[in-house]
């Protein structure tokens, strides 16, 4: 256990310090009468006193190569190297600790292949990898790591096919291989993953078809990847990705979600790709997240109703590209920032209800020069300041205009131009016609 069967060091983990990570390590000091299981991030066995059973660096600034002393640490069962600048090879010595069970090293710059010798740490539950530099296949060796329970190999240059062998570990809970590079099709054996809850497969290059059985793993409670169109049987999806999903023309997927009545997020970036789409009714659930600017690619769409949500961060500009909408239901969100002036370009706009929010600034003129608004337009319940336009004038087929709970100053300027108008609320007084 011992480095060099004579002492443990700092050299036993990193190799070429930085100054950073001699800092870092400042307790890690050997002398006859301090015991380096004092030392910070170092766990000793309460069985076997003297030997280390976990190293916990995470997050702690070190910098230079891992040692591949780190393998004479036969007694371990953790490392964790998480959220450094660790750099080179992944250490082929640590095939030797056969008592290995947790290995986290997400966030560092590893580079080169993910070492075969890994194989020999067949008590591993947990292996984390994502967001480093390691490139090649996937080591067929692996396979032998039955008791997996989490693999994260995201975020990295990988290349082949998603290995077929992750289907035998069937105790896998999570499986994280977004953004890897992988080609081919989605292998027919992860519908064994029986115990499977996180499932993320986006930001690949995937093709083919979704294997029919995926879909029963009633215990996944988030799913990324490509899109499927029967997630009915999914009823503890918590999270849904639609990230860089390969669909068009339909958005069949959203009515199987009927059955998922745990869902709370939907991230939408790939909704861009839904080019056919007229209608997109999401309205009065628990999503959350911003609306991503890739919506505005949709160029038919004639009804958005995201009413009721949790949707945060701004309105998107690109809302402005939309010139066939009818109707705008983002009310009821938690929407920040100003109103784009781009919806003045949706020139057969009817409904327009913001209220609700946390909008601030000005109303935007190209808003109320909307001559097309005539049912109602409603930006009550924000922050909204200053004065009401003078082009307000324009709504000459408005129906109903509410202004209330917000920060505005003065009357409707051209009142009486709004020959059609039966309902107008400023602050909290109702002004009938």
């Amino acid at each position: 256990m011992l480095h060099l069967r004579s002492r443990f060091t700092c050299t036993t983990v990193v190799q070429r310090k930085h100054h950073r990570s001699k800092r870092a390590l400042d307790s890690w000091r050997y002398n006859e009468t301090v015991n380096y299981c004092t030392w910070k991030g170092i766990s000793c066995g309460s069985r076997h006193r003297n030997r280390v059973v976990f190293i916990d660096l995470n997050s702690q600034g070190l910098v230079g190569f891992v040692s591949p002393h780190l393998g004479n640490l036969s007694f371990i069962r953790g490392i964790n190297l998480k959220n450094n600048s660790f750099r080179g090879p992944i250490p082929q010595e640590l095939g030797r600790l056969r008592r290995l069970e947790y290995l986290e090293l997400s966030n560092n710059t590893f580079d080169g292949e993910i070492p075969r010798n890994l194989s020999h740490c067949r008590n591993i539950y947990y292996l984390n990898l994502i967001d480093n530099k390691l490139n090649g296949n996937v080591p067929f060796e692996l396979s032998s790591l039955s008791k997996l329970e989490a693999l994260g190999l995201a975020k990295n240059s990988l290349s082949g096919t998603i290995p077929s062998f992750i289907g035998n570990f069937t105790f896998l809970i999570e499986l994280s291989l977004r953004g890897c590079g992988f080609q081919g099709e989605i292998p027919e054996s992860l519908v064994h993953l029986c115990n499977m809850q996180f499932l993320n497969l986006a930001e690949n290059r995937l093709t083919g078809r979704i294997p029919s059985g995926l879909y029963n793993i009633s215990s996944i409670s988030r799913f990324n990847g490509p899109m499927p169109k029967n997630l009915d049987r999914l009823s503890d999806l918590r999270l849904l990705s639609i990230w860089s999903a390969n669909i068009e023309d339909d958005i069949d997927f959203i009515s199987s979600l009927s059955n998922c009545t745990n869902l709370r997020i939907i991230d939408m970036f790939g909704i861009g790709n839904l080019i056919g789409l007229s209608i997109l009714n999401l309205a009065s659930n628990l999503f959350s997240g911003p609306l991503p600017s890739s919506i505005g690619r949709l160029i038919k769409l004639q009804e958005i109703h995201l009413s009721d949500n949790k949707f945060m961060n701004e309105l998107p500009y690109s809302l402005g590209n939309l010139t066939l909408l009818n109707l705008l239901h983002v009310d009821r969100n938690n929407i920040l920032g100003s109103i784009p002036p781009s919806l003045g370009n949706c020139y057969d706009l009817l409904v327009l209800d913001l209220s609700h929010n946390n909008l601030s600034g000005p109303i935007p003129k190209e808003i109320v020069s909307l001559s097309s608004i005539s049912i109602y337009l409603d930006l009550s319940n924000n922050n909204l300041s200053g004065s009401i336009p003078i082009e307000v004038g324009s709504l000459r087929n408005l129906g109903g205009l509410y202004f209330s709970n917000n920060r505005l100053s003065g009357l409707i300027p051209n009142y009486k131009k709004l020959h059609k108008l039966t309902t107008v609320v400023l602050r909290r007084k109702l002004i009938p016609r």
